[in-house]
């Protein structure tokens, strides 16, 4: 694909995103169309209208900004960066959930119905890549050298893992939003002996590996 084509380039992620930034500017230096959009902006500040059954093509359509056009069939790449969906916060929260559900199936499913674009990374990829027990089964399957792993809620297993090897470290198995008392809090990954576990592990399977001389062994929930 050519630098000089002039199919645009879409850029999904958040308002303010450094990084995508620096790669806007770039393909603006080379001359490339670029479609910036967030889906939290879905209304006024951004439509999406796709067409099926109704011409040649399997679809037809366009996704739109106060002042961006791109038309579906000729998009040329995708920048999936951080996009964030709507949370829809003046409705209430049965109507909220119901309106994000559509929003995420509707433009999302359109954009994943674009045929040709290349996608830096593909949604759907990004989310078979969140599941760590399943990645670690790939990559044994295909060949690479995976440490003994635990899957666990049993308490029991835990303390037996953590008591057989020097050092083990508690992370969580994927970053997730989440508040105490109304103030944002995230996990750091931390040292975690068989001492610190508790009942409350049965609550959530957390993940485990054995050291090596390389990695530390994981402990996460």
């Amino acid at each position: 694909m050519k630098v000089t084509e002039k199919r645009p380039v879409l850029v999904a992620t958040e308002a303010d995103d450094i990084t995508a930034d620096m790669v806007i500017t770039e393909l603006n230096r080379l001359d490339v169309p670029v479609v910036r959009f967030n889906p939290a902006d879905i209304g006024t500040d951004l439509t999406v209208s796709a067409r099926f059954g109704t011409c040649p093509a399997p679809m037809v359509g366009h996704v739109r900004t106060p002042s961006r056009t791109a038309d579906l069939a000729d998009v040329r790449a995708v920048y999936w960066r951080r996009p964030t969906w709507p949370t829809f916060s003046d409705l209430s929260q049965d109507d909220a959930q119901f309106a994000i559900a559509q929003v995420r199936y509707g433009l999302g499913g359109s954009l994943y119905a674009m045929e040709g674009p290349v996608w830096v990374n593909h949604p759907l990829r990004v989310a078979a890549a969140d599941y760590k027990p399943a990645q670690l089964a790939l990559a044994q399957r295909l060949g690479l050298t995976v440490p003994p792993t635990l899957v666990t809620n049993d308490p029991a297993e835990a303390c037996e893992f953590t008591s057989s090897h020097d050092r083990v470290i508690y992370k969580t198995l994927r970053w997730t939003p989440y508040q105490r008392d109304g103030v944002p809090v995230t996990g750091w990954a931390d040292l975690v002996t068989a001492e610190d576990i508790n009942e409350s592990l049965r609550v959530a399977p957390p993940i485990c590996s054995k050291p090596s001389s390389t990695r530390w062994p994981t402990f996460a929930s």
